[in-house]
Order: C-alpha cells, then structure tokens, then sequence
C-alpha cells in the first residue's frame, strides 16, 4: 500500500495520538470481562460479512488500529452479545462507548463519517415515529374496513415518506463528500425509491473520494447496466407481456388491450413531467384512437387514491393498470424503465417501433404508419 504524508489529528479526549492520513485507531469501552473478544467485521465482495482483526477486552477497554484508504462501513462483534454496532471505518480517531444489554445505544464519535451517520439519524427520527404510529392506525382501518379513514391514513403515510425521501435526498445533495450520502443513495437505487436520472445527478456531485468507496461503485453498477442490458427492451425487439390491476381491481393483460399499434405509457401521479405532457398525450390519444392505435398507461403510484384523481384530473381516457408498487413495479422492472415518462410503441406482433422518454419521436411514427388510415 503506498504511503502517504501525515497529517496530525488531534482529539479532545487523546491529545496526544498522532495518526497519518491512512491510519485508524477504534478506542472503545464495554462491559465484558477481561479476554472475551471483540471482532471487527468488514464486508467482502460477496457482500458477506469477514473477521478483520480480534482483540481482547481488559478493564473493559478495547483497542483495534489499522489502515484504511476510504470509508467503509464494518461491524463490532461483541463475544456473547447477538447484535452487530455497525460503524463507519475510516482513516482517524474513533471512539466507542457501548453496554452489551443495549448495543443500540452506543454512542460513536471521532470522525466525519461517523458524525455525519448520528446526524442522519437524528433526522429521521421523527419521521419514523410518525411512520410507525400512522401504520398502527391503519391497520386497525383496514381491521375495521373503513375505507374513508384508510384512504386518509394512507393519504397521510404517504405525505410522511415523501417528506422523508425529501429530508434523504437534501441530505446528499448538502453533503456530497460524505460516505453516508453514498449509503443513503444507495440504499435509495437499491429499494426503487428513486428515479434513475435524478439519481445520476446525485452521484455525479458525490466527491472523487466518496465514489472509489463499495459503496459508490454500487451505485454505478445500477446506474449504469451492461449496455446490452440497460436498453431491453429496444426497437426492434419484442416485447414481455403482462397484466397488471385496473383502477377497479380487474386484472388486465396486455394482450387484452393491443391494436394494431399500441402505445405503453409509463407514468405516476406524483411525476411532474408525466403529467405536464398529460395534454399533449390525450390529444395524441383523440387523434389516432380510431385508427387501430391503443393506448396502456402503466402507473408507478404507491397510493390508489393519488392515482385514480390524477386519471381523473387529467382526463386520461383509456386504460390503466398499476400494482401500486412505486419503482418496484414488477412490469417497470420488466420493461427496464428506469426514469418516467418513459413510451413504447409496439406493432400488432409485440415488436417495438419506438422507446422514448417524450411524445415527439412516438407521435412522428404513429403520423406516419396511420397516414394510410
């Protein structure tokens, strides 16, 4: 490993330690007996968890010092004690205190990485709480079926968690040297809560040093497929079929609504730039409706409610289907649709004519292939 120039970092509670840009010290406290073990874990590239070093408690005190390019996060394993303290490992001073009946708790101090975690946290706090109670009462709506009072908390649920995606995303976007901006985006990509385009922008403002960390690459690893994955399916192949509920809860097949062209919509409610050009689509629909042309909105909404108004609203007059799965919507992850709105035009034989994310390149080939009709 090469060397590096030292830099000194001081700590209020040592002074004296003296650490070079690589190096790491983890000074902790717990209450084990002297010689049982604590292990530190990192994570392979397997994504398994592996022994880095042991050591043993004395007075209750441990010690682990090492080299460590860029942060990544690794585990404290303490002997008879069944949860994991997860930390960020990271070139500095760490600090642990931590009591084996509530590992949880303990409190990690010393580093960026480590400040920049219990400060995300701390943010969340209040959204999970509120999370969590507005879950309890909507299970007993369901209980009781009351559907008013369902649709309210889930209207409700709904406003907290984009709320809370917000808080998320402002996070990285005011941080981007931290590693904990790379976690949160990841674990972002990782759950369909984001959509891919945005989230590019995101990674790109993600200091260099942050983007050699695991964490980043896999990042870049969703972001940017294999190129003969990432386009599938393109013009001139076929098409998956799928089927998927409608608004009233019937199941409807892909097969059931296909013309001789049919274009595939995929859209949401709570996508701006679905529903500015929600005029432009109704307009394309009025137009070649009535000659052999279906049309097949397929909806990344989470919330029933949030859908069917904006159908309403915008006066989208065909059919729609949605399994209210947000970006984990089996037909979207089928159809490799990674940002919205995304169209696709198909022939009667499922062959695709045109994928695009606007109206134009799909309304010059309906022009062209209906100007017979």
């Amino acid at each position: 490993m090469a060397e590096s120039r030292s830099l000194h970092l001081e700590s209020s509670a040592s002074p004296n330690i003296r650490l070079s840009l690589t190096e790491y010290t983890i000074n902790g406290t717990i209450d084990l007996d002297d010689g049982q073990k604590v292990l530190l874990l990192g994570v392979d590239d397997d994504s398994q968890l592996s022994p880095i070093d042991t050591v043993e408690v004395a007075a209750g005190v441990f010690s682990f010092s090492g080299v460590s390019i860029y942060p990544e996060m690794h585990y404290l394993n303490f002997e008879g004690v069944r949860s994991l303290l997860p930390l960020v490992l990271e070139p500095g001073l760490i600090t642990v205190e931590a009591a084996t009946d509530s590992i949880q708790n303990a409190k990690i101090r010393g580093t960026e990485s480590n400040v920049d975690i219990v400060t995300f946290l701390d943010g969340v706090k209040s959204f999970n709480s509120a999370l969590v109670e507005i879950s309890y009462e909507l299970r007993n709506a369901m209980l009781r079926k009351d559907s008013l009072q369902t649709s309210d908390l889930q209207d409700q649920y709904d406003e907290i968690l984009n709320k809370l995606t917000e808080y998320e995303l402002s996070f990285i976007s005011d941080k981007p040297t931290s590693y904990v901006s790379s976690l949160i985006l990841e674990q972002q990509l990782s759950s369909g809560q984001i959509d891919t385009e945005y989230a590019k922008k995101l990674y790109e403002k993600l200091s260099d040093r942050i983007q050699k960390t695991k964490s980043a690459k896999n990042i870049q690893k969703l972001l940017y497929p294999p190129e003969e994955d990432k386009e599938f399916p393109g013009v001139g192949q076929s098409v998956s079929p799928f089927e998927a509920p409608n608004p009233q809860g019937d199941i409807v097949a892909l097969d059931d609504v296909r013309g001789e062209l049919t274009v595939i919509d995929f859209w949401a409610s709570w996508c701006k730039p679905c529903r500015d050009q929600s005029p432009a689509l109704v307009q394309m629909h009025n137009t070649y409706a009535d000659k052999g042309v279906a049309f097949l909105s397929v909806s990344l909404d989470r919330n029933a409610s949030s859908w069917t108004q904006a159908i309403a609203s915008d006066n989208l007059d065909w059919t729609h289907v949605s399994n209210l799965k947000y970006w984990q919507d089996p037909i979207a992850k089928l159809y490799n649709v990674r940002s919205i709105p995304e169209l696709f035009l198909i022939d009667e034989g499922g062959r695709v004519l045109a994928r695009s994310h606007n109206l134009k390149s799909i309304n010059s080939i309906l022009e062209n292939a209906t100007a017979s009709l």
